[in-house]
């Protein structure tokens, strides 16, 4: 799944963070050259939605296409977190701001907030906050 016209997006509405990027970026981040705030961008899932069991190749509905945008805040000076926890809201408006109500640049449905968990938070002033956003998409792969 391409999530580059998403990226695209908030690369030019978002303020205030260090990076907005992709998957291979979180990647690099991950191990430990993160840029706090920044935000990152990838696929979720693909799966269809309406099947007819008894014609497998289609789905009536379209594929429900579920985005994650991983939001890094950090607070170096604040070992356990408490400012991350305060910067975190922010950004997040920002994002649903940006996203809700939205509809790619393909024959889809507008996008919508599905929901949103702390991916990892490990008391060294980094917190890692998840976002999963969706729309159903039209057509094949």
């Amino acid at each position: 799944m391409d999530v580059s016209a998403v990226t695209a997006r908030l690369k030019g509405a978002i303020q205030g963070v260090m990076e907005i990027s992709g998957a291979a970026d979180l990647a690099a981040a991950m191990r430990g050259h993160a840029r706090p705030p920044a935000i990152y961008v990838m696929p979720a899932a693909d799966q269809a939605q309406g099947v007819d069991f008894a014609n497998p190749c289609g789905a009536a509905g379209g594929r429900l296409q579920l985005i994650s945008v991983i939001t890094v805040v950090d607070e170096l000076g604040d070992p356990v977190g408490d400012a991350a926890l305060r910067g975190l809201p922010a950004i997040r408006r920002q994002i649903e701001a940006c996203l809700a109500g939205w509809q790619p640049p393909q024959l889809s449905d507008p996008v919508q907030f599905v929901s949103g968990e702390v991916a990892q938070f490990e008391g060294d002033g980094l917190l890692w906050w998840a976002d999963t956003y969706g729309y159903v998409r039209y057509g094949a792969i």
